[in-house]
């Protein structure tokens, strides 16, 4: 499986429902996203300019994502 197959470009929501426990993730970077209205309309590549975040962040929380939702796949 690709392991890129979310992107900056990709929803909270749409992450959350390919990976729900990609909220945690996110949580742990202060991102309560996962509980806001607008997470359909966010993106990580949004939420950057939103929380200050860098750009390493951004492929950080991203890289740990896409892990974790080639695992949840897997099994």
């Amino acid at each position: 499986m690709n392991t890129s197959f979310i992107t900056k470009e990709t929803s909270i929501k749409d992450i959350l429902e390919t990976s729900p426990k990609a909220a945690e993730i996110l949580i742990e970077y202060g991102l309560m996203c996962v509980h806001c209205s607008h997470a359909g309309e966010h993106n990580l590549k949004e939420i950057k300019n939103i929380y200050g975040f860098s750009d390493q962040d951004v492929e950080e929380i991203l890289a740990r994502i896409n892990k974790l939702a080639e695992n949840e796949n897997k099994q």
